[in-house]
């Protein structure tokens, strides 16, 4: 499975910041369904892969939020991309540890 690749940050407009953090929330998605697929195929004793990069995957996206929330005019938006950030945040390391075992 390839994941996608995000856009760079620099953009001004609000529905471009939205655009760039929709992409960004949608590669973590893929990183993180990579993984979980992979941990199924080890369960099922198929030939393992290589796990996706996640943490970096994690990563990328916080440092869009960060670094263009500011530019959200709706406050419930901006709580929104929040939320998700934290979600996202409290199930890297709950992957990273299922990788593991």
């Amino acid at each position: 499975m390839t994941t996608a690749t995000a856009p760079e940050l620099g953009t001004d407009s609000e529905a471009e910041i939205l655009d760039l953090y929709r992409a960004h929330l949608s590669k973590g998605r893929a990183t993180l369904a990579e993984l979980l697929l992979n941990l199924g195929d080890r369960v099922e004793g198929k030939p393992e892969r290589p796990m996706p990069d996640l943490p970096s995957a994690l990563a990328e996206l916080e440092k869009a939020i960060a670094t263009q929330i500011k530019h959200v005019s709706d406050t419930g938006v901006a709580a929104q991309i929040r939320a998700r950030l934290t979600l996202y945040q409290e199930a890297v390391p709950f992957a990273i540890k299922l990788t593991k075992l």
